[in-house]
């Protein structure tokens, strides 16, 4: 196959910054975005984890912000960090490639898809994925979060193993998703919950369908997925879009 690895992006704004004053609705708001001056961002041990992975080809990074004000800082910060990886063929995607697909989708008069294919929120993040990878020519997705590592060069191997093959009852494999290990090779959660969480305990929920999902086989039906560790065949992403 011919995998494109994309790797959304989250940036905010610098610490102790000014921020605007009353509800920004045009606001985007993400679970740990990287600070403008972090010092050292996730996103650089996640491009060198990648440079030792076999079979690495092209790599979109899509640079998403929580303000539109800071957006070209955002990408120039990005720009500078993977200048330092100049193995990688990497392409930047931000504010104006972001211009760019837009007016291409009014000329084909897709301008309805516009909306769902932004720089503003997750599934609009990645949908811009999406439709680079299908418009680079790749026949399958993996997408890889700026806050992960790679752990060994079979990455990509086994990111892809099985993908588009037909299941037992014939059914094509069309989507796969990982999951996450911690410094200390578990997958386990086992932070301290919450108070907030005291009622509805979703670590241990997440601990118990995990428990269920870690079993053999080593590929089976899921209910849950992490769009940070996903892989996608190209019947699949062509067809289907993140909401």
């Amino acid at each position: 196959m011919d995998p494109i690895v994309v790797i959304p992006t989250f940036w905010t704004r610098r610490r102790g910054g000014r921020t605007r004053s009353g509800i920004d609705e045009q606001a985007a708001i993400y679970d740990h975005p990287i600070p403008l001056d972090e010092i050292e961002p996730s996103l650089g041990p996640a491009l060198q984890s990648l440079q030792g992975v076999k079979g690495l080809g092209r790599v979109v990074v899509i640079v998403a912000a929580t303000d539109e004000s800071i957006a070209h800082q955002a990408e120039d910060r990005v720009r500078d960090i993977i200048a330092d990886f100049p193995s990688i063929d990497a392409l930047v995607f931000g504010p104006a490639e972001m211009g760019s697909l837009h007016r291409r989708l009014e000329q084909l008069e897709f301008a309805d898809m516009i909306e769902g294919v932004t720089l503003n929120g997750y599934g609009a993040v990645r949908n811009v994925g999406l439709i680079a990878a299908a418009v680079l020519g790749h026949d399958s997705v993996v997408f890889f979060d700026d806050d992960e590592c790679a752990l060994d060069e079979d990455f990509l191997e086994r990111a892809l193993y099985g993908l588009g093959a037909q299941l037992q009852d014939g059914t094509p494999l069309l989507a796969k998703t990982g999951f996450y290990v911690d410094s200390n090779g578990a997958w386990q959660r086992s932070d301290e919950a919450h108070w907030s969480d005291m009622f509805w305990r979703q670590r241990d929920s997440f601990n118990q369908a995990m428990g269920i999902l870690m079993k053999p086989p080593r590929i089976q039906r899921s209910r849950l997925a992490f769009g940070g560790i996903m892989a996608l065949h190209k019947d699949m992403f062509s067809a289907v879009s993140f909401d």
